[in-house]
């Protein structure tokens, strides 16, 4: 069977197949190059990264049987499409969890020690233990950040996710947290300008799931106009994100390339699960 591996790095030997097509690149495949790709190899597997999969992506795959995406989101995938041609789609929801969590908990400490000055000059940070954290989102991920956050002993945690029937509004989460961190795959709307008006003027944002959750540019102004307030951000609505503009000339955000998932243990978990989705299909 034809294996196409788009995702980069991926050092798992993918056992059993003879005939795998890994990327050459050595990072992201723009969506025209996938086009290209998915042409040339016409795949019957896919172990897929962030890339688009949809109508166009499909018709170019007459063979292909199964989609298994290293990571968690597959919002990318078009399950509909795939569920009409009997292509199979599985994903990694387990590896990338603690890695994620610990990368939201190094973006509140930092983000309460933030220092973009280089010059000596002391600034007041904050504790957690003053703080009430609003999680959006309650699935694997914003459990473990609310387990991680218990040894700091914050001043409230707040709840919001829509599978809890008691659950803490959103417009709670907006006016009383000092911290709002997000692990949903999507919301019922972009959190934009009206949204952010209700927040505290120092508020600490942590997006450590989907870039489309924010609309940027609403963001961006916020974030211009209240300087007291902090964006830590892992994930962009469009990615590669240009650090030369927008966000990432700002004191007052800290940006890091899509790492949430990316350490060694997390990676190889990831790789792993991929390809036993193959096998045990």
């Amino acid at each position: 069977m034809k294996v196409l591996v788009t995702t980069h790095p991926f050092t798992v030997p993918v056992d059993g197949f003879n005939n795998v097509t890994y990327n050459t690149k050595k990072m992201k495949y723009t969506q025209r190059e996938i086009l290209s790709l998915l042409k040339k190899v016409n795949p019957e597997i896919i172990i897929a990264g962030t890339e688009n999969y949809g109508k166009q992506e499909l018709d170019l795959c007459s063979n292909l049987k199964l989609i298994s995406r290293v990571g968690i989101g597959v919002s990318s995938i078009n399950l509909q499409e795939c569920k009409k041609r009997n292509i199979k789609v599985y994903n990694t929801p387990d590896a990338p969890t603690n890695a994620v969590a610990e990368l939201t908990i190094a973006f509140i400490l930092s983000a309460l020690r933030l220092h973009n000055q280089k010059i000596w000059k002391k600034s007041l940070g904050r504790e957690l233990s003053e703080c009430v954290i609003g999680i959006v989102g309650y699935g694997r991920i914003g459990k473990k950040v609310e387990k991680h956050l218990k040894s700091f002993s914050p001043k409230g945690v707040l709840v919001n996710d829509i599978e809890i029937e008691d659950t803490t509004t959103l417009e709670e989460i907006y006016r009383e947290s000092d911290i709002i961190t997000f692990h949903v795959p999507k919301l019922s709307k972009q959190i934009e300008k009206s949204d952010f008006s209700q927040m505290k003027e120092d508020v600490i944002l942590v997006n450590t799931s989907r870039g489309e959750i924010f609309n940027e540019k609403d963001l961006y102004k916020w974030l211009v106009q209240n300087n007291n307030a902090i964006a830590a951000l892992d994930v962009f609505e469009n990615e590669p994100y240009d650090w030369n503009s927008g966000l990432s000339i700002l004191k007052n955000v800290i940006m890091t390339p899509h790492i949430g998932s990316y350490t060694k243990k997390a990676r190889h978990k990831m790789e792993t699960e991929a390809i036993k989705n193959i096998q045990n299909a």
